[in-house]
């Protein structure tokens, strides 16, 4: 019997840690710590921030990154809209931002609690941008 529950729990506990909801990228992210090794010097400045409201729209500020098609990284604020969508079975978010550019971030519900990330180059270099609510 208590074989049985533990199992029902464990299950329980599984599918609670798999599933991710749209409330779930709700809210205030905020780059991290050690995320900033990798911002270009120029760019350091005040934490980079990205809300995400529950309408489908969104705010960011100094978010470094080359969102509009070019290689240069810059600082991105601005607001637009978001979208949830899974691409090759990976949880994202498209950002649209107002004037036609976007990127896109992964969501990430790993045992250090939900992260938005992106990389700032080529992913095999692994200058990973996390952002994580405060």
């Amino acid at each position: 019997m208590a074989t049985r529950f533990g199992l029902c729990v464990f299950a329980v506990l599984v599918l609670i840690g798999c599933t991710q909801t749209k409330t779930a990228v709700v809210g205030t992210w905020l780059m991290t710590e050690s995320s900033r090794k990798y911002v270009p010097a120029q760019l350091k400045g005040p934490t980079p921030k990205l809300v995400i409201n529950s309408d489908g729209s969104f705010s960011a500020s100094n978010l470094p990154g080359a969102f509009d098609g070019s290689f240069e990284i810059i600082s991105n604020s601005g607001q637009g809209k978001w979208t949830r969508l899974t691409d090759e079975g990976r949880d994202e978010l498209q950002l649209n931002f107002d004037g036609d550019y976007g990127t896109q971030v992964y969501v990430s519900n790993s045992w250090g609690g939900p992260t938005l990330f992106y990389f700032l180059d080529d992913p095999d270099e692994g200058l990973r941008i996390e952002l994580k609510k405060p």
